[in-house]
């Protein structure tokens, strides 16, 4: 079947943000974003689909992640100098960013956060490979989202994603906060997920086509989760997409 390794490997390396803010145990946060959004209609290609996409699409932010210290350039030199400084103030702009979801939000926390991060992203690539739109339309902004319904639309097959655990403690790379309007805040966040999965793919028969459940591999993602708060909405984090490490190369070209 063409195409169906090509699609399990960009799913596993790309598969594609919660509700409350506390440190709630994995299982329980999961069990309450699915309750959540099973209750929560599904939206079909409608002109007001296209509104809603257009007011939750801001772009990314925050757009520098940066490399592990081993890979960036001397502090001495001029480049990384400069390097330097972006991380410093990425830091800085994060520190300030979780200060106004604390205060916007009262009950957040970082450990909560991520916990729903890790739900969220599990949910998502759950929902994508069995064809859950209604759990994407939710977990997904709509950008986003419409984007996975339309892959999941065009497939021939079925597929299942399995999550075999985290190989690294999740973390928070950069988060921002600005404000739209008097009552409106857009947060985004950048998670650093590196986790372990699998996935199987089934033909129209049901028969296994290719799987890796035996050897789950290793996949290493920056997920960027957002989310708009004001006093007249009730709002949850969604996933917006993805983001790459900021190589020497790319800062040099983008921002040096």
């Amino acid at each position: 079947m063409p195409g169906i390794g090509l699609m399990r490997m960009s799913l596993l390396r790309a598969c594609v943000p919660a509700f409350s803010q506390t440190a709630l145990p994995m299982h329980t946060t999961r069990v309450a974003v699915t309750q959540i959004a099973r209750q929560t209609r599904s939206y079909a290609s409608k002109p007001e689909d296209l509104e809603r996409a257009i007011l939750t699409d801001f772009g990314v932010v925050s757009n520098f992640v940066p490399v592990p210290r081993s890979q960036r350039p001397s502090i001495l030199t001029k480049l990384g100098f400069k390097y330097a400084v972006k991380k410093w103030r990425t830091s800085w702009a994060t520190t300030l960013g979780i200060a106004t979801l604390k205060s916007k939000l009262g009950s957040f926390t970082t450990a909560g956060f991520l916990d729903e991060a890790v739900s969220i992203y599990e949910i998502m690539n759950e929902a994508f490979a069995s064809g859950d739109r209604k759990l994407i339309q939710h977990v997904c902004v709509p950008v986003m989202a419409s984007k996975l319904k339309s892959d999941i639309k065009k497939r021939t097959y079925t597929m299942e994603w399995q999550s075999h655990g985290q190989v690294e403690d999740p973390r928070v790379v950069s988060v921002v906060a600005g404000r739209l309007a008097e009552d409106i805040i857009l947060a985004q966040a950048t998670v650093r997920l590196h986790t372990k999965q699998s996935m199987t793919v089934y033909n129209k028969q049901r028969k296994v086509v290719s799987s890796n459940k035996d050897k789950p591999i290793s996949v290493l993602e920056y997920v960027v989760y957002q989310r708009i708060i004001s006093s007249f909405d009730k709002s949850h984090w969604q996933i917006y997409g993805k983001m790459q490490e900021t190589t020497v190369d790319d800062f040099a070209r983008r921002f040096a």
